[in-house]
């Protein structure tokens, strides 16, 4: 996971073109923090929230990629699928449980709608 993490954070900060200086002052840390994050020499950082805030994007997407798992379900191409299947195999257990469920509860939306829908027609 903390690969993909690290990758995560540089490709957002590439696309806002952020330096580690800049990402650093609007964090409100000094960019050695952001050095040593990227260069994996602490684990957790304990300015997520602010990271992902300044990023655009949720925590959850930062540590686990969880918004290209959705946008990966709802285009459901090979590719996507093998991405997802990709990011599974990294997350810890519970969150796999958690996006198992998930997707559970977003099929059984879909069918009913899907059945409502049906019905209409008839």
């Amino acid at each position: 996971m903390k690969k993909e993490f690290i990758k995560r954070m540089k490709d957002l900060m590439e696309s806002k073109n952020l330096t580690q200086t800049g990402l650093a002052d609007i964090v409100g840390v000094r960019q050695q923090s952001i050095q040593k994050i990227l260069s994996n020499e602490i684990g957790k950082p304990r300015h997520l929230p602010e990271i992902a805030r300044a990023l655009d994007v949720s925590i959850e997407f930062l540590l686990y990629g969880d918004e290209i798992i959705t946008r990966s379900i709802e285009h459901k191409t090979q590719p996507d699928i093998q991405a997802i299947v990709n990011m599974l195999e990294d997350m810890p257990e519970s969150r796999v449980k958690a996006v198992r469920e998930s997707i559970q509860n977003e099929k059984q939306e879909l069918d009913q709608l899907y059945s409502e829908m049906q019905k209409r027609k008839a």
